[in-house]
């Protein structure tokens, strides 16, 4: 099947049947099996205008020819949109093509093929918003330490470092909405490859890792709120604080009743005082 996918027409084949397609068209009639061979020309043609073009000549054949032609029109329909990396237009025509003939190998090798490139396209996407997505978090992490109040590097004033804190916050934030996208998109992918009936490939589950990344992007996206929103909200400098009043304390003493004054005057005798 991969020699199928990857065989190219040759240049005299394609003049020849470009001629004899042409000629018909002329005359005012085209056989469908002249139709066929040149739309099958195109298709095996390097250049993706040929390819387009061979794929409408091969639209316009699906409703005119019996259903063992229509057999070939679906399948070529599918190598031709496979050769364009319009994986969901050759993925639909082969599928359809499975629910009449369960049975056909081609079909089946073409599906596994498709859902194979399919999913080296989101593996690789979810790759590069993952290592975006690190960057992002190492970044942050380098801007915070700097950031600190603890941290001294060179003359920086507070507002400066507020300002870098600010920053840490929103590469924080971004980092752990790439990585909840990129784990998302990836769950996403093998729910409904499992739930397919007619999905070729080995099925997975969702694992500990997906729950583990998800934990973290929103331990990230919570982290940078919280830096954003501390540096938005400094707190008050004691310099800039209006001073309190002072007033000392006043000593006062109670008043000397005459009750007081009797009772200290009877604890002492006249010879106390010799």
């Amino acid at each position: 099947m991969e020699a199928v996918l990857s065989e190219l027409v040759a240049i005299d084949d394609l003049v020849k049947f470009e001629k004899k397609f042409q000629t018909e068209q002329a005359g005012g009639s085209v056989s469908h099996s002249t139709q066929f061979e040149y739309a099958w020309c195109l298709v095996r043609s390097r250049y993706n205008d040929d390819i387009r073009k061979g794929i409408g000549l091969l639209e316009e054949l699906l409703s005119k020819g019996s259903k063992e032609e229509q057999r070939d029109y679906v399948f070529y329909l599918a190598v031709g949109n496979y050769r364009l990396k319009e994986y969901e237009k050759a993925l639909k025509y082969v599928r359809g093509l499975l629910q009449t003939e369960p049975q056909n190998n081609q079909a089946r090798e073409l599906e596994c093929l498709i859902d194979k490139a399919m999913k080296k396209g989101t593996i690789q996407a979810c790759r590069a918003l993952m290592i975006t997505a690190i960057l992002f978090g190492f970044l942050g992490l380098f801007l915070g330490i700097i950031g600190l109040r603890c941290t001294q590097v060179g003359t920086m004033t507070a507002e400066s470092k507020a300002k870098i804190a600010a920053t840490a916050g929103a590469l924080d934030i971004l980092s752990g909405i790439c990585g909840m996208v990129t784990i998302s998109w990836y769950a996403s992918n093998i729910t409904r490859q499992f739930f397919d009936p007619m999905y070729p490939g080995t099925k997975y589950e969702l694992g500990p890792a997906l729950y583990l990344g998800w934990s973290a992007s929103l331990i990230c996206i919570l982290g940078g709120i919280c830096l954003c929103n501390h540096c938005c909200c400094p707190p008050e400098s004691p310099l800039n604080s209006a001073p309190l009043p002072y007033k000392a304390p006043l000593a006062v003493l109670p008043p000397r009743t005459s009750e007081d004054s009797e009772v200290s005057f009877g604890k002492y005798g006249k010879n106390a005082y010799v």
